[in-house]
C-alpha cells in the first residue's frame, strides 16, 4: 500500500507532505499490507490526503490480473486536465489561479492577464498566485 500511496502522491496529490490513511468503509488499512490482499474484486477503498483540508480518492477494485512484469506500479489510465480558460480574456488558456479571489467569479488568468491582475489585488504577488495544475488539490494548499 506505501506503493500506492506514494504514487498517488507523486501524480497528483502532493503539495507540502502532508498524512495520508488507506480505509474501507469499516477499518483503517495499514500502509505496509500488500495490495493484493486489500484490493480483491469489488474492493471499495478510501484514500485520504490531508487532515486539514482532506482530498479523498476512492480506490474501487474491478478485476485482478496476474501478471509477470518488472515494473511493480503501472498506470493504466490518467485523468486528462482540465481546459480551464482565462476569467477576463476568455481567449488563452488559464497558467495562474489567485486564491484570494478564487471565491468570485474571476479566478483563473492566463499570463499576461496575471501581470494586470496583481496590480489589482496585492494579495496575488504576496501569497495568493498559485499554478494551474491537473490536481484536485489545486488551490488548496501550496
Amino acid at each position: 500500500m506505501v506503493v500506492i500511496d506514494g504514487f498517488l502522491k507523486d501524480i497528483w496529490l502532493e503539495c507540502c507532505g502532508h498524512m495520508s490513511c488507506f480505509r474501507n468503509t469499516n477499518f483503517e488499512i495499514s500502509k505496509s499490507q500488500k495490495v493484493g490482499n486489500v484490493f480483491m474484486s469489488r474492493a471499495k477503498i478510501v484514500h485520504d490526503y490531508d487532515f486539514g483540508d482532506t482530498t479523498r480518492v476512492m480506490l474501487h477494485g474491478l478485476k485482478s490480473y496476474q501478471l509477470n512484469l518488472k515494473e511493480k506500479t503501472i498506470l493504466l489510465s490518467r485523468n486528462e486536465p482540465l481546459k480551464i480558460m482565462c476569467s477576463i480574456c476568455g481567449k488563452k488558456p488559464a497558467v495562474n489561479l489567485c486564491t484570494a479571489c478564487n471565491q468570485e467569479d474571476y479566478a483563473f488568468f492566463c499570463k499576461s492577464c496575471s501581470k494586470k491582475h496583481e496590480k489589482k489585488c496585492e494579495d496575488f504577488a504576496n501569497y495568493a498566485c498559485m499554478p494551474v495544475v491537473n490536481s484536485p488539490r489545486m488551490g488548496v494548499c501550496g
